[in-house]
């Protein structure tokens, strides 16, 4: 089955806005290392160990959205994260620091 031509726009512009959320998270924890490392009181090791932390969980997640997408569909799935992913992000916005 082939999408039409209009719909082929849009999925492409909801894959890639998934993809530069993922992006520009990574890009926030490269940011944000050199105050968890003032925060935490750690070196380099330390901040590596933050960043592999992310990347760990970054991965479980990704297996475990893949499991559940093979479920209870793909689409679905995916949806369903882009819109928790963004009331995360929301919700982070409005956070005190």
């Amino acid at each position: 089955m082939t999408p039409r031509p209009h719909r082929k726009y849009l999925i492409l512009a909801v894959l890639s806005a998934g993809s530069s959320m993922t992006m520009l998270d990574t890009v926030t924890v490269a940011v944000a290392l050199p105050s968890i490392g003032a925060q935490l009181h750690t070196g380099l090791t330390g901040l590596q160990w933050v960043v592999e932390a992310y990347s760990l969980a970054y991965a479980a997640l990704l297996l475990a959205g893949a499991a559940l997408g093979n479920r209870f569909g793909s689409k679905k799935v995916f949806l369903a994260g882009l819109a928790f992913h963004g009331r995360i992000r929301l919700l982070r916005t409005y956070a005190r620091p």
